[in-house]
């Protein structure tokens, strides 16, 4: 799957950074559904650093719904206030649903 991954951020490199953001975010989730939890944690990390910065807010939820998912409170809950502070105002309402599990 890494492989599969480089390459296709290879192809798209010069297309789009929100392509290849996306990219990393689905390698993320697929990592996460394996309980591959440090590959995941590397690929939100890529998305992060790919993404148009206004759209960080949704790899910050998604990050926190992986941490949430291992038992790690701290870190998700850091993750959605992290969210929350970038989240545009008319998304709010998602970036409290998701602090509200808490």
């Amino acid at each position: 799957m890494e492989d599969l991954v480089a390459e296709g951020v290879e192809y798209i490199c010069s297309k789009s950074s929100d392509l290849i953001s996306k990219l990393y975010l689905e390698a993320a989730q697929y990592q996460e559904r394996k309980e591959n939890i440090s590959l995941a944690r590397k690929y939100l990390s890529l998305a992060t650093k790919a993404s148009n910065k206004a759209h960080n807010w949704k790899i910050w939820i998604i990050g926190a719904r992986i941490e949430a998912r291992i038992g790690s409170q701290k870190s998700s809950k850091s993750l959605i206030e992290k969210a929350l502070f970038e989240i545009p105002q008319k998304k709010e309402s998602i970036g409290f649903i998701e602090y509200a599990k808490y």
